[in-house]
């Protein structure tokens, strides 16, 4: 920064960098899983498959994407990597499917007769786009932002595609850095 720049006001929450697990990159990572793999109802996993991605419940998934793998009983692992997500992710998804859709928790959403894989689907993104409404933003103008590629990126195909945006789809405020002027990291509000 030169002498001559205006020094925007340091954020006090954290960036959320590639690295970061939120709540919503678990629920839209749950969403891939089942898309990729397959959804079931009435246990964790496909009790059949013989490969290990196997179609899962929404709670299974949250759990492959957590953990890295199938465990049994994903609630139950609270000493292993990966816990501490699998536990956020789904207290979100309770307390949304139980606001929002009526449900006890995201196992009865899962589990209702009726329901169906897009439907489940339907709930991790708007699931994911609340927790992100509520906990992340741009730190220039304090925007809420998505984690979707922004929809008007008009930058050279060399350049990478941040994975942040504004909520009307616009890149994140520029900043000054290193890298020259980038798209600015969005950070977490404080306590996500």
């Amino acid at each position: 920064m030169q002498p001559t720049h205006t020094q925007v006001a340091e954020p006090a929450t954290d960036p959320v960098t590639a690295q970061t697990v939120t709540p919503a990159r678990a629920l839209r990572a749950a969403a891939l899983h089942l898309t990729r793999h397959g959804w079931v109802q009435g246990s964790y996993y496909d009790q059949t498959a013989a490969v290990f991605t196997p179609a899962a419940c929404v709670v299974g998934a949250i759990g492959m994407v957590c953990y890295g793998g199938p465990v049994e009983a994903p609630a139950q692992h609270f000493d292993q990597p990966g816990w501490a997500e699998f536990e956020a992710a789904v207290t979100h998804l309770d307390r949304f499917v139980s606001a929002w859709h009526g449900a006890d928790s995201a196992y009865g959403f899962n589990d209702e007769p009726g329901r169906n894989a897009q439907e489940v689907l339907d709930v991790l993104a708007e699931a994911a786009d609340v927790w992100e409404l509520l906990h992340v933003s741009c730190p220039v103008c304090g925007e809420p932002v998505y984690s979707r590629p922004p929809t008007d990126w008009h930058m050279p195909e060399s350049w990478p595609v941040p994975a942040y945006s504004h909520r009307d789809g616009t890149p994140l405020c520029p900043v000054s850095g290193s890298d020259g002027v980038t798209p600015a990291l969005p950070v977490l509000a404080g306590g996500a």
